[in-house]
């Protein structure tokens, strides 16, 4: 997304770091491909209704991100060939970790599992209405993106599983 969006004046797009040009949209492409830029993550600030339903220089900065953070990456990065699978799950967890000295990014007996388990080629329709945040400031409305954060732990503890139910006789590859 680039900053042509606020031409709509519609507070959706106030985010924050702001929408830039599409030069700088490239700029930042450009350094996640050549690894100058080598974490993602998401500035997660979902707002009310409420506070985002206002003339564009009143309303908050920010969007809900961490439902659509998997599924924006995958389509644009992975999906179009630009990066493959195991960077992105080193740009979301264990370099961050790394960065942060929490010593994440392995599963090992005896230890809280910290995991998310990604159906890389799920196609689904982005709904903010149906995401567990109760904010729905999300740019991405009604975009079909593929991947998926299917399931979630944190601390040892299931902390979302998707619709996608498993049957004890079928395997996961």
């Amino acid at each position: 997304m680039t900053d042509e969006l606020l031409q709509q004046f519609d507070s959706v797009h106030k985010v924050n770091p702001p929408l830039r040009s599409e030069d700088d949209r490239v700029a930042i492409l450009e350094a996640i491909l050549d690894g100058t830029i080598d974490v993602l993550a998401t500035d997660h600030a979902p707002h009310t209704d409420i506070s985002k339903d206002q003339e564009l220089d009143a309303a908050p900065p920010g969007m809900i991100g961490l439902e659509t953070a998997v599924g924006v990456t995958m389509e644009y990065l992975y999906h179009r060939e630009r990066i493959d699978l195991p960077r992105i799950i080193s740009m979301f967890s264990t370099r961050a970790a790394e960065i942060m000295g929490w010593g994440g990014g392995r599963i090992r007996l005896g230890e809280d599992a910290d995991l998310t388990v990604v159906d890389p080629n799920a196609v689904w329709i982005v709904d903010p209405d149906k995401f567990a945040s109760l904010s729905r400031n999300c740019p991405f409305r009604d975009w079909e993106l593929r991947g998926k954060v299917r399931l979630t732990v944190c601390c040892g503890k299931l902390t979302h599983q998707d619709e996608l139910k498993f049957q004890p006789s079928e395997r996961i590859q």
